[in-house]
């Protein structure tokens, strides 16, 4: 397999150059800084790492330490130990910080000169002054920090020593000649409490030590005593350990596993664990102590090897799930720079390769105790169980040569394991992992270990130094059958390590001479991201998978540094190589099969099984550029191969047109199966894992969706035949389709509308009623029951007739008119209830009168029937004109009418319906989820909420929004409302269309809302496409009374073909409004008068004649 490598680049993001390390005493110690000692010509070695977690990074150099934000490089602290003393030979040794989530101290382990004594110190600076305010000496040049409680880990009180317990802030020092002692911080807060005021000590006033014995049955009242005395209480954690000028490494029973001269020795690692209760002591001739702080005793010392780097670090690691009560170790021994200044090894050289070692430990019981975690008691073995060698060369051609530096390892603490954090419902690949949240109170998850490194490789001739960082996975460990050793094999990944080559390390020269030491390395906690890909491999739970940012500080800068998955790498050489990578794809194809992104399969989604090699691994390139959203990619592809210059190749637009419908029909095929328990509860239960395919799919479509529609785009360019634009028309209208109808499946799924339930029981909030048969019942009654109201008390053209009826209803002395009044005589005296349903049925069973009405009604411009008052109808009669068929025709078919849908199922078979309009889809939907929010229950809360969010999930513009809204409210008889937000100024004029004009204004005119009609009409001016228009207008101007007004409104429209229509519109609207009276007053020019005359001549009224009788005595005549 070419182009593929175990080890991937890690590309250097963001560069801070950092200056060079000069004294800084902080404020108020300007005069010294002015006489110290002059520096010494030699450089100064350079020393650093992370405290925190990776919050601060840190760098020392001689005297001067200083305290950095990694994110910005900015310096949060500094100081130069010795400055006001004039001693220019100290040198900061280690460093730690102090409190948990944002450290405000740091603890800073200082050598204060060989010729000084005592010749150790540690001293506490604080972040926000920048100044020392604890200090206190040690015997022994001070070489390792670190604090057991009161760091950056909770630690509950219970698990330590009863001699501990009271300890508030527990510091451990490691020394030269082998020496462990404890100490308290917070001790001087102690003494303030007791004696109102606060205890300070710095370099030139160090505070006093008082020594506590162990077991002491008064060691308690000793602290106590050292705290009034004004104190640090300490206690030697290795007594017995070093006297005489000689150190002996004792065992469990006191053994004595080594001994070797005292100045020969040195503390060179510490490290405290919480779930064990345990101090890690490494020492500089490659042995370590286990001492266990609940009992103060070793638990285990490992035995003395001959020419062992020293112990530089430990790391825990806790496996996920393990029944039996397993931890583990890591011990990393290597060599510091420039051979190490910690003392000489006995019998090895700094020439020598470093090595981590991964040690097994298993204890007798584990417990849990709120707030720490896991307490493991009771160390039963330790064995060696994992090791490898720190090597450079890794993923370079050359052997390995030269010295092998560590420069971290660190336990990663997350409060979900990476897979856990995977995107569920099938969207990106790549899902944020989760940081520990201190509030969470979630178990902390340990499983991973970050190693960094540096290491020298031969190519030819050149030595050069090559910086690592490798990332282990306890839990793959143990699923790989927990292998002893690293054995990377070509061509394949490691199922529980990844690597890192850091690309562009500061300053790194040849041999290293002349450049940047890497002082230490930190992963970013929220940048932890997995891969996981749509097929499921086994590599997507590798730590291959896995993408993460890291922190490298160097001596004289802090980089960034970007570390990608296998899966991204091979993903970003898919991008760089573009169409390169389908035309020619043995390379990119290679990549992705070592990434695990090509399925086992290589004829999967293949068009033709017997295909050529090269043709199956171009579909399965152009698979994962579509699995993984290289939309770029695939769009290059669609430019560059319009172009014709690989057709010979097999590369041209009908060959990707082919594939891309391939897939499509692929898909659809899938999600017809994938779907039908979503409309058929009997096919099976609808899966988390189905939704998330479903998701993909949609995906998937989307993206195809853009590449047949530029590959439409790209075809018109060359001039296909008319055919073959007609084809791709046809198969871009279909896939737009069908993505659209997959996301109004899934939203409609998640939202519980195709589970149905019964409408009184909103038990199960994820099954959500439909209650197709009250929307119906509803709606006809609204059509039938308006219909009989305009008749009977509204319509402007039965005046005359309801003034009869009236004058008869008055008789009998009824004044009221309304619906139940006419129809049932509601409110009406027994003895006179069946005369008023007499005079109505009269009224409308006259001869031919209600014939004679309904022909009346069509005659005029508005024809206002019943179908013509609900907006609802208006948007169906537009969808169902768009696709040459009726739409509740559709509907009706299934059971239903033509309004609401019989199921929501059937609402959505309308998303397929081709030349609909996508947004008049989405209205109608919306309008009917405006009904079915008004008719649910109080228990439905959330589900109403989410139906009001459906047209903005799906991206109508706030002005469509409002105007459906505006057309339910309108049916609903909100007649103000509905006004109201028609004329929202977030309402485009361009969103309405002619025929919704004309059908609001109906609408306000059938139901008797003459004035807001006009209103309407006033602030909107709605077009006037053709004379119905006209007649419109003149009926909403008659029908509130406005007749002269009227009147010049049909003068300044009329032209020769139209003058005839619009005077006897105009009249025959004054006759039933009863303004006949006011039209013989106007000044009418000889045509209109003629008009009117005739008019007059010909109606069969009786006030007609009488007008045209008073008309003729007027002018004299």
């Amino acid at each position: 397999m070419v182009g593929v490598s175990v080890v991937q680049v890690a590309q250097a993001v963001r560069h801070t150059p950092l200056p060079a390390l000069t004294p800084h005493t902080g404020t108020g110690h300007e005069d010294y800084v002015k006489h110290m000692d002059a520096a010494p010509a030699a450089p100064l070695q350079a020393v650093g790492g992370f405290v925190g977690g990776g919050q601060l990074a840190w760098r020392a150099a001689g005297p001067t330490v200083e305290l950095l934000d990694p994110v910005r490089g900015t310096r949060k602290a500094a100081w130069t130990f010795g400055a006001v003393l004039h001693n220019g030979g100290a040198q900061v040794t280690s460093v730690c910080g102090v409190g948990r989530g944002a450290v405000s101290h740091v603890v800073v382990g200082v050598d204060l000169g060989a010729d000084r004594r005592p010749r150790g110190m540690v001293a506490l600076l604080s972040l926000r002054s920048s100044r020392v305010t604890r200090a206190f000496h040690f015997q022994h040049r001070v070489t390792k920090v670190c604090m057991a409680s009161g760091g950056e880990q909770t630690v509950d009180s219970g698990t330590l020593a009863p001699e501990l317990r009271h300890w508030q802030g527990l510091l451990v020092v490691g020394t030269a000649h082998g020496t462990c002692t404890s100490s308290t911080w917070h001790s001087t807060w102690a003494v303030s409490d007791w004696l109102g005021h606060k205890v300070l000590s710095d370099e030139v006033s160090p505070g006093t030590l008082a020594a506590v014995t162990t077991p002491d049955p008064a060691a308690e009242h000793t602290r106590v005593t050292a705290l009034r005395q004004r104190c640090h209480p300490t206690m030697c954690l290795s007594d017995g350990m070093s006297s005489g000028g000689r150190f002996q490494l004792l065992g469990p029973d006191d053994n004595v596993l080594f001994e070797v001269a005292s100045q020969r020795v040195a503390v060179t690692a510490l490290a405290f664990f919480p779930q064990l209760a345990a101090l890690v002591v490494g020492y500089n001739f490659g042995a370590f102590q286990i001492i266990n702080l609940s009992t103060i005793t070793i638990d285990c010392a490992s035995p003395y090897e001959e020419s062992m780097p020293p112990v530089l670090s430990f790391a825990c690691q806790e496996p996920e799930n393990d029944p039996k009560n397993y931890m583990y170790l890591w011990l990393c021994r290597s060599w510091p720079p420039q051979g190490g200044s910690e003392g000489g090894s006995q019998g090895g050289g700094p020439g020598s390769h470093a090595l981590c070692t991964l040690y097994a430990m298993i204890y007798d019981s584990k417990v849990w105790i709120e707030g720490h975690g896991l307490w493991f008691q009771g160390l039963a073995s330790i064995s060696p169980r994992f090791e490898f060698d720190i090597l450079g060369g890794l993923g370079l051609r050359g052997p390995p040569e030269g010295p092998s530096r560590v420069f971290s390892a660190t336990t990663v603490q997350l409060s979900t394991p990476p897979a856990a954090a995977a995107a569920a419902a099938g969207g990106p690949s790549l899902a944020a992992l989760t940081p520990h949240d201190e509030d969470s109170g979630s178990v902390l998850e340990q499983s991973l270990c970050v190693f960094g490194w540096v290491g020298g490789v031969r190519e030819g001739e050149v030595l050069s130094l090559h910086h690592y960082l490798a990332v282990f996975d306890i839990n793959q460990w143990y699923q790989a059958q927990m292998p002893s050793s690293l054995k990377l094999e070509e061509s394949q990944l490691c199922p529980y390590m990844s690597f890192h080559l850091l690309d562009r390390v500061p300053g790194v020269g040849c041999g290293g001479a002349g450049g940047e030491a890497v002082l230490g390395a930190a992963p970013k906690p929220a940048s932890w991201a997995q891969h996981t890909s749509h097929t499921c491999n086994d590599s997507d739970w590798f730590p291959a998978a896995l993408s993460y940012d890291a922190h490298v500080v160097t001596s004289g800068s802090l980089v960034e540094y970007r570390c990608p998955s296998t899966q991204q790498a091979a993903l970003a050489l898919l991008s760089a190589c573009g169409p390169a990578a389908v035309v020619d794809p043995q390379q990119a194809h290679a990549a992705c099969v070592f990434a695990g992104l090509i399925p086992s399969d290589p004829a999967h989604h293949s068009l033709n099984s017997s295909a050529s090699a090269m043709m199956l691994e171009r579909e399965a390139v152009l698979n994962v550029a579509l699995d993984q959203q290289l939309i770029s990619l695939l769009v290059q592809c669609v430019r560059e191969f319009s172009e014709g210059r690989f057709s010979t190749l097999g590369c041209s637009l009908p060959a990707l047109l082919d594939w891309a419908w391939h897939r499509v029909t692929e898909i659809k095929a899938s999600n017809d199966t994938l779907s039908l328990p979503l409309f058929d509860p009997e096919c099976g239960v609808v899966s988390t894992d189905t939704i998330a395919l479903l998701h993909q799919n949609l995906t998937h479509l989307i993206t195809l969706t853009t590449i047949i529609t530029t590959i439409r785009d790209n075809a018109h360019a060359n001039l296909i035949t008319a055919q073959g634009c007609s084809e791709l028309e046809g198969r871009v209208r279909v896939v737009g389709l069908v993505v659209v109808h997959s996301e109004a499946v899934l939203w409609f799924h998640h939202c519980g509308l195709l589970c149905p339930a019964p409408l009184d029981d909103p038990g199960d909030d994820a099954a959500v009623p439909f209650p197709a048969h009250l929307l119906a019942r509803i709606y006809k009654n609204r059509n039938v029951s308006e219909t009989i109201e305009h008749f009977l008390l509204q319509c402007p053209h039965f005046h005359s007739h309801r003034a009869v009826l009236r004058s008869q209803l008055l008789t009998l002395n009824v004044t009221t008119g309304d619906l139940p009044t006419l129809l049932a005589g509601a409110g009406v005296l027994p003895s006179r209830q069946h005369a008023v349903i007499r005079l109505t049925c009269a009224f409308l069973r006259k001869t031919g009168q209600l014939q004679r009405l309904r022909s009346e009604i069509s005659h005029l411009s508005a024809s206002l029937t019943g179908n013509e008052v609900l907006m609802i109808d208006g948007l169906l009669e537009e969808a169902a004109e768009a696709c040459g068929g009726s739409l509740g025709g559709a509907w009706e078919e299934e059971g239903g009418g033509a309004y609401p849908p019989p199921s929501l199922h059937a609402l959505l078979t309308m998303f397929l319906l081709p030349y609909v309009p996508t947004t008049t889809k989405h209205r109608i939907v919306q309008y009917l989820f405006l009904d079915l929010a008004s008719l649910l229950s109080d228990g439905y809360v959330r589900v109403v909420e989410e139906l009001v969010k459906y047209p903005s999930s799906f991206s109508l513009s706030p002005s469509l929004i409002k105007l459906t809204q505006a057309f339910w409210l309108l049916d609903h008889k909100d007649f103000q409302e509905g006004l109201n937000v028609l004329l929202d100024p977030l309402v485009n004029p361009c969103d309405l269309t002619p025929w919704q004009h004309k059908r609001i204004m109906k609408a306000f005119l059938y139901q008797g809302e003459h004035g807001r009609a006009l209103t309407y009409a006033k602030l909107r001016r709605p077009p006037k496409v053709d004379v119905d228009d006209i007649r419109l207008h003149l009926t909403l101007l008659l029908a509130n009374r406005l007749v002269r007004e009227a009147f010049h409104y049909q003068r300044s429209h009329r032209t020769h073909t139209n003058t005839h229509d619009l005077l006897q519109h105009f009249f025959t609207g004054c006759e039933q409004q009863g303004g006949l009276e006011s039209v013989i007053h106007l000044p009418l020019s000889p045509l209109e008068e003629a008009a009117l005359v005739d008019y007059l001549r010909t109606s069969t009224s009786t006030a007609a004649h009488d007008y045209l009788l008073v008309y003729y005595l007027q002018r004299a005549r």
